[in-house]
């Protein structure tokens, strides 16, 4: 009875597998030339609410952490520039329509081949500095001001 049982057996269904999205790394790199780019990078700023809270409000959410005056949310987007007289493959950091730097000069050949082959998935780019508060319990509200800086994040398909 065995041997018919295995016969009309029925075959167990394939399990179904969910398609699997590409893999993606993050690659994060200081944007070069924003030194140069400061008013540019300031004008792009909004002002961020955070900065005006109480010491006490600071301390309760911020300890330790500087809380700049401005903040961004920028569309990114990564522009070659053959024709720069310093670089011609430089590739300039264009943020909300605004030049805020370059990609490194020693990353600009390899981000620009990725970018060709079409693997790079997103642009983001993180900015901060200039004015600032920072509390800390005990001592006198800090204040300060730093130059602005950004860093580039990119997500690369692996393949």
């Amino acid at each position: 009875m065995g041997l018919l049982k295995n016969l009309f057996k029925r075959p167990e269904p394939e399990p179904v597998r969910a398609p699997q999205a590409p893999k993606e790394t993050v690659e994060r790199m200081k944007v070069a030339g924003t030194s140069f780019r400061q008013e540019e990078i300031r004008s792009i700023g909004e002002k961020n609410e955070d900065c005006s809270l109480t010491k006490r409000e600071l301390l309760e959410d911020f300890e330790g952490e500087k809380v700049y005056a401005l903040d961004w949310d920028p569309d990114v987007r990564l522009v070659p520039e053959p024709e720069n007289e310093h670089d011609k493959n430089a590739l300039a950091v264009i943020a909300d329509g605004v030049r805020i730097g370059y990609v490194p000069k020693k990353e600009a050949v390899r981000v620009r081949e990725l970018m060709d082959s079409g693997r790079i998935t997103f642009v983001d780019a993180e900015i901060r500095g200039g004015k600032y508060k920072r509390a800390y319990e005990g001592e006198d509200l800090d204040r300060g001001e730093d130059d602005f800086f950004a860093t580039l994040k990119l997500k690369i398909k692996v393949e």
